[in-house]
C-alpha cells in the first residue's frame, strides 16, 4: 500500500504478496478497508515505538536530518508512511485518519516541548513548519529524484536549522 497506495493495489494482488488466498484474507478482515485501518494502526505504532527522543533543538535536527535522509527518498516502502500515503490517510475514513494524526501530533508535541523555551505559541508555529517542511520536502525529493531530491533534502535541512537556531 506505501508502494502504490491504497486504491493502487487489490485483494488479488495482496494476498498474493501474503501467500493467502481471498478466503484467508476475509476471514481476518471484514473488507480492505479493514486491512487498511489495521495496516495504518500498525505502522504508527511501529514508527512511534522507534521515534528517537526529541527532548532539545539538536534532538529536533538530528531527527529532520534523518527524516530527509537519502534512503528514504529514493525508496517509499523504507520511509515515512505519513508522507508515502497522506491523501490515502486524509480520505480513507476517520479510524484511518485519527491514527495518523494521533502520531503527527505526538511529533509536533515532543517538538513543541524542545522548543518549549520561545513560548507556547512560537514553538508549535515553528514545529508545524519544520513538520511541514519535512513531510513535503521528502514528497517533493521523491518527485524530482536524486539531484534534485538532495537540494530538496539540504534545503529542509538548512531552513530547519535556521528556525530553531533562534533559541
Amino acid at each position: 500500500m506505501r508502494a502504490n497506495g491504497f486504491d493502487g493495489i487489490g485483494i488479488d494482488a495482496i494476498t498474493a504478496h501474503a501467500g493467502l488466498t481471498a478466503g484467508a484474507f476475509y476471514r481476518h478482515f471484514a473488507s480492505k478497508q479493514v486491512l487498511l485501518e489495521e495496516v495504518v494502526a500498525r505502522a504508527m505504532q511501529d514508527a512511534s515505538e522507534h521515534m528517537p527522543r526529541i527532548a532539545t533543538a539538536n534532538d529536533i535536527a538530528a531527527f529532520v536530518e534523518a527524516y530527509m535522509s537519502q534512503r528514504k527518498f529514493k525508496q517509499v516502502i523504507a520511509g515515512c508512511v505519513v508522507a508515502a500515503m497522506a491523501p490515502d490517510l486524509t480520505r480513507n475514513g476517520d479510524v484511518v485518519r485519527s491514527h495518523a494524526a494521533l502520531y503527527v501530533q505526538n511529533i509536533h508535541t515532543a517538538m513543541s516541548r524542545a522548543l518549549a523555551h520561545l513560548g507556547d505559541e512560537p514553538a508549535a508555529a515553528i514545529s508545524w513548519q519544520i513538520m511541514a517542511a519535512a513531510t513535503g520536502g521528502l514528497v517533493l525529493a521523491r518527485l524530482m529524484g536524486s539531484k534534485i531530491g538532495a537540494q530538496i533534502d539540504a534545503a529542509v535541512v538548512d531552513g530547519t536549522h535556521q528556525l530553531i537556531a533562534s533559541d
